[in-house]
Order: C-alpha cells, then sequence, then structure tokens
C-alpha cells in the first residue's frame, strides 16, 4: 500500500508537522528537553510492550501518534528539574503503556493519551496532593501557537481526520454544542477567541475522534458530541482538573456502552432464532 492511502500514516506525518511548527515557534531549551523526555518514555514503554507482547500488533505510527500527543500537552514551562524530567518521561510512557488498559472485544476503550495522562494525574495527586504543579502539568501548550498559523495547519490535519475515520458527525457536532454553550452564557463574544485558536480544534478533530475509542454510527457520534461538551464544560464543578481529558473519556464511554447495548440486542436476536 502507498503511503498516502494509508489513513494513519498521513495523520501521523500532519501531527508531526504540526508538533514540528509547535517546537520551532517556541525555541527555548525547556521544550527541546520535554520533546527528549517524551520521546525517551515513549520509547522505553514502546520496546517493553514489544518485549512481552512480540505479536501485541503494536503499531509504530500509532506509538509515534501518541508520543506527538503527550509531547503537546504536557507543560515545558515548567522548572527544569529532575523531578519535572522524570514526569515527563512517565507522561511518554504512560500514553504507550495505555494501550494496554481496559478493553472491550480486545480493542481498547479509553483513549491511550487520555487514559495514559490522566493516570499520570492520579499518581500526582497521590504524590503531591493539591500542590500546584498538578493542575498545569498538562497544559495543552502545543496546541496553539503563532496567532493563526496553528490553525492553518491544524484545520486540514483535522478535516482529513474527520473525514477518513468517518467522524464528521462527532467533531462538528462538538464544535456545534459547544458554541451553543458558550453563545448562552456570554454571547458572540465569548465565541472568539476559542473558535480562532487551535486548542479547541486539536481536541475535537485529533482527540475525540481517535478511531478505536469513539463511536461510529451518526447518532452515537452526536449523543457523544454533546456528553463530552458537559463533561468539558462541568467537569470542574466537581473537582475534576483536566477536562478536556476527562471529555474524550466521556466520548469512549458513550462508546462503549452503544458497543454493550448491540451486543445485547444481538445476542437476544441470535437466542430467539436458535429458540425458532
Amino acid at each position: 500500500m502507498k503511503w498516502y492511502k494509508n489513513p494513519m500514516l498521513v495523520f501521523g506525518i500532519g501531527l508531526a508537522v504540526f508538533a514540528a511548527g509547535a517546537l520551532f515557534y517556541n525555541p527555548r531549551l525547556s521544550v527541546f528537553i520535554l520533546l527528549a523526555s517524551v520521546l525517551a518514555g515513549s520509547g522505553v514503554a514502546y520496546a517493553f510492550l514489544k518485549y512481552i507482547q512480540p505479536k501485541g500488533g503494536h503499531l509504530f505510527i500509532n506509538t509515534v501518534v501518541s508520543t506527538l500527543i503527550a509531547f503537546l500537552l504536557l507543560n515545558p514551562a515548567l522548572s527544569l528539574s529532575f523531578e519535572n524530567v522524570a514526569w515527563a518521561f512517565l507522561g511518554g510512557a504512560a500514553v504507550i503503556l495505555a494501550k494496554v488498559g481496559p478493553q472491550f472485544k480486545r480493542q481498547v476503550i479509553f483513549n491511550p493519551a487520555a487514559l495514559g495522562l490522566l493516570g499520570l494525574s492520579l499518581l500526582m495527586t497521590l504524590v503531591y496532593g493539591n500542590d500546584a504543579l498538578l493542575p498545569t502539568f498538562v497544559s495543552w501548550w502545543g496546541t496553539d501557537f503563532g496567532g493563526y498559523l496553528a490553525l492553518i495547519i491544524l484545520l486540514p490535519l483535522i478535516s482529513y481526520a474527520a473525514y477518513k475515520f468517518r467522524k464528521i458527525y462527532l467533531v462538528t457536532a462538538f464544535l456545534a454544542f459547544n458554541a451553543v454553550w458558550l453563545y448562552f452564557y456570554g454571547g458572540v463574544e465569548a465565541l472568539v477567541y476559542p473558535y480562532t485558536t487551535g486548542t479547541l480544534y486539536f481536541l475535537a478533530g485529533v482527540m475525540l475522534l481517535e478511531p478505536k475509542t469513539s463511536p461510529t454510527k451518526k447518532i452515537g457520534q452526536i449523543v457523544a458530541a454533546l456528553v463530552a461538551v458537559m463533561a468539558y464544560r462541568y467537569a470542574y464543578v466537581i473537582g475534576f482538573n483536566n477536562v478536556e481529558l476527562w471529555a474524550i473519556i466521556a466520548v469512549n464511554v458513550v462508546n462503549l456502552l452503544s458497543k454493550l447495548r448491540l451486543s445485547k440486542i444481538f445476542k437476544n436476536l441470535n437466542s430467539k432464532h436458535v429458540s425458532n
């Protein structure tokens, strides 16, 4: 198969271009150290998974995508201490190790990047309690850079992904429901910043539509988008940090519930057919 006919490969290349833009627009030492730490962590985790599961289907391109996401989400602006470098290393490892997390019918239930970083946050909570490092460690720093530059790279990428992975309803419904919520609470002015910067589009068009952990059916995608907006806007009310990650998990839960329901219906129909 030619490379341009592989949607995941094309998506990975596009994400790499986006990450390169974030890197070279912010050529600080801390950013390069973050990249090195995340690469080291994900590399060690990938080698470990290949060692314990040599036939486990751990694709290199999927590892690259998860590594780039961790690089773009983890905060490079914290002090350059060994402690922070170690957490970045663990972040890179966590998004890869999460690929062997909870499964349903041999498919992961949760977006590995979201699950891995939430697991990292849980570990940090156990270590630091309510330390100020926790809420900002997953900062989504690299999803918006250079004014409109991020959008110029990102919008074609997410349009391609939404079409190729058949998640158009999920992406557009999330952006629409979120816009309605913002307009209701803040008017037109509240729409300007989030819809002219990259972070919201990265959340919708890169994270929410992960092919294996988001719904495939039209209605399921729309329901998942609505639930994701509710989680995105209200998770903080009950004390959750990283609301973007919880919005992704909400989509994953809707996807799981839809599979369970379809599986139950199929079993019922099959049992009736056998009895007849």
